[in-house]
């Protein structure tokens, strides 16, 4: 586009060309030229919101870090301060209520028993039972005292 308009422009410098292919010539490249201009532009906002782009995501992936860590000490922090049962039984003894004070084992020193827990299918009950009450006894029943609430079932990992 260069090139022709400068040829138009010295044919009509020379009086050899007519003025209005001058000027198309010349409106033709000044359109080119902006439109390269136009198009550098883009390129230089395009690169620009690229970068932007990149600080926004490594600020969002620098987030996520904080928060896997903070889910991490928070996890910690839960199996500190939580009790979880060994395994699926029965509680059988609970000395502790709650709201009072445990104490943990130090070194040495055994902690606050909180509370006994038992597999019931492994043990076996010798019981003393009156004949009158005997009729009411089937096989597979549970034992149930009215006066305490024991034994309860615990699952694993509550």
């Amino acid at each position: 586009m260069k090139a022709d308009y400068q040829r138009a422009e010295s044919l009509f410098q020379r009086r050899a060309g007519r003025q209005q292919d001058y000027e198309v010539k010349k409106f033709t490249y000044d359109a080119q030229v902006a439109a390269v201009q136009q198009s550098e532009a883009r390129l230089v906002q395009a690169q620009a919101q690229r970068e932007q782009t990149a600080a926004q995501l490594t600020a969002t992936q620098r987030r996520i870090a904080v928060a896997r860590a903070s889910l991490t000490r928070i996890n910690d922090i839960l199996h500190k301060y939580d009790s979880f049962a060994p395994l699926d039984a029965w509680w059988t003894n609970l000395p502790v209520r709650a709201g009072e004070t445990v104490v943990p084992g130090l070194q040495n020193q055994t902690g606050t028993l909180i509370m006994t827990i038992a597999d019931m299918s492994l043990i076996t009950a010798e019981v003393k039972v009156d004949e009158t009450d005997i009729v009411n006894v089937k096989v597979g029943q549970t034992p149930k005292s009215p006066s305490t609430p024991f034994p309860t079932r615990l699952s694993r990992g509550t």
